[in-house]
C-alpha cells in the first residue's frame, strides 16, 4: 500500500462531486498508466487496487492488462 486509506466526503448535490461509480471507474481507467502520486512509489496506477466504501458495502477495483493494452502502455511509458 502506497499511502494510508483516506476518507473523502462527497457533496451529493454538487455537479462536480456527485458522480456515479461508473464515472469514477472511467476516470481511474483513463489515468491508469499515470504514475502513483506517492513520491515513494513510482509505479503506474494500474498496479494498484482501489477500495470504495459506503455504509456496509465495499467495492474493490483492480485493473488488469490484456495483451493489446500492455503493448500500447509501453509506448506511453
Amino acid at each position: 500500500m502506497c499511502s494510508k486509506p483516506k476518507s473523502v466526503k462527497v457533496n451529493f448535490n454538487s455537479v462536480t462531486e456527485d458522480r456515479t461509480l461508473f464515472w469514477k471507474i472511467k476516470d481511474l481507467a483513463t489515468k491508469s498508466y499515470e504514475l502513483c502520486p506517492n513520491e515513494n512509489c513510482g509505479r503506474p496506477r494500474i498496479k494498484h487496487t482501489d477500495y470504495f466504501y459506503h455504509g456496509n458495502g465495499c467495492v474493490e477495483l483492480k485493473f488488469q492488462e490484456d495483451k493489446y493494452t500492455a503493448i500500447e502502455s509501453k509506448k506511453l511509458l
